[in-house]
Formats: C-alpha cells, sequence, structure tokens
C-alpha cells in the first residue's frame, strides 16, 4: 500500500481479513460450548433411541437426528450477536 496511490476495491478486502476473522473468532467459544451442550442434552431423548433401535448408523443419528435438532438454540446465540458484528 502506498501513500499516493488510490485504494482499490482489492486493496480493501486485504485489509479487512483480519478484523473480519477476529470478530468472528471472539464469539466462536460461545458457539461451540452451546452446540455441545445442546447435543448432549438431544443424545439422551426418546427419539435418538428410537433411530438407533431401528438400526441407523451413528453418523446419521449424530447428524440427521441429533444436530439438526441441537442447532436451534445455537441459530438463536448467533442471531442475537449479529448487531455486535
Amino acid at each position: 500500500y502506498t501513500a499516493n496511490a488510490v485504494p482499490t476495491f482489492p486493496d480493501f478486502l486485504r485489509h479487512l481479513i483480519m478484523p473480519a476473522f477476529l470478530v468472528a473468532f471472539q464469539n466462536m467459544g460461545d458457539i461451540v460450548k452451546q452446540t455441545r451442550g445442546g447435543l448432549l442434552e438431544i443424545l439422551n431423548e426418546d427419539y435418538i433411541k428410537t433411530a438407533r433401535a431401528k438400526g441407523l448408523s451413528e453418523k446419521v443419528v449424530l447428524i440427521k437426528h441429533g444436530l439438526r435438532n441441537a442447532l436451534i438454540p445455537v441459530v438463536t446465540v448467533i442471531s442475537l450477536l449479529i448487531p455486535y458484528v
């Protein structure tokens, strides 16, 4: 970046990468804790036990049934954090 050059759009993007990363990284711990807590709570539900009893693979049970339902409160937390970005 030179002092007398006209700034261009790629130059703005290059200077935006680090601040954007740090703002996103700041709340990552809270989101991970919320996701883990929600998933641990969901894994004890009856429909998860039923899915396992039906013979579904553990990957399908975790992603399709567990994570999908555990992300509902996480999306709420993320939507509450958006104004602070």
